[in-house]
């Protein structure tokens, strides 16, 4: 058996694991059944508070406007670029992300929000903006490339 790990989806693979491990999947209560009920791991998705970034405190954006909002990371996130891409089958927020890089400071950091409803929208603060990856491959510690 391999382990890969910071691997975002979360993903069991190997149908002879699963039948090993006499795994059921029950997608009604979100629950991964292991051993006959001796392991229950509960499923999450990629819009679960887990993989998500929040706004840090209530915004107010005008309409036809980009925004600049101050969010919160999850602990896994702290201090490190990750990128921040729109919510799966989430059409209910009149605002959009699409690609953003950010670097964190701790759990905080900024993203930039459009609005591109003719009507002012109110975004409460804890609300899910977009799903967010941690980027292992991107070297920032190496600046000579950047400098001229």
């Amino acid at each position: 058996m391999y382990v890969v790990k910071n691997l975002h989806p979360n993903l069991i693979l190997g149908n002879d694991w699963l039948r090993s491990t006499r795994a059921v999947l029950d997608s009604r209560t979100g629950v991964l059944s292991l051993y006959d009920d001796l392991v229950l791991c509960p499923l999450e998705g990629f819009n679960s508070l887990p993989h998500c970034v929040t706004l840090k405190q209530t915004v107010c954006m005008q309409p036809y406007t980009v925004g600049i909002l101050p969010i919160q990371v999850p602990q896994k996130c702290r201090d490190m670029s990750v990128l921040i891409e729109l919510l799966l089958n989430e059409c209910a927020l009149p605002v959009k992300v699409a690609g953003t890089l950010c670097t964190t400071g701790g759990r905080c950091g900024v993203l930039r929000e459009l609005n591109a409803t003719a009507e002012p929208v109110t975004i409460r603060r804890f609300t899910k903006l977009g799903i967010i990856s941690t980027l292992n491959s991107i070297n920032v510690q190496n600046r000579s490339l950047y400098a001229s």
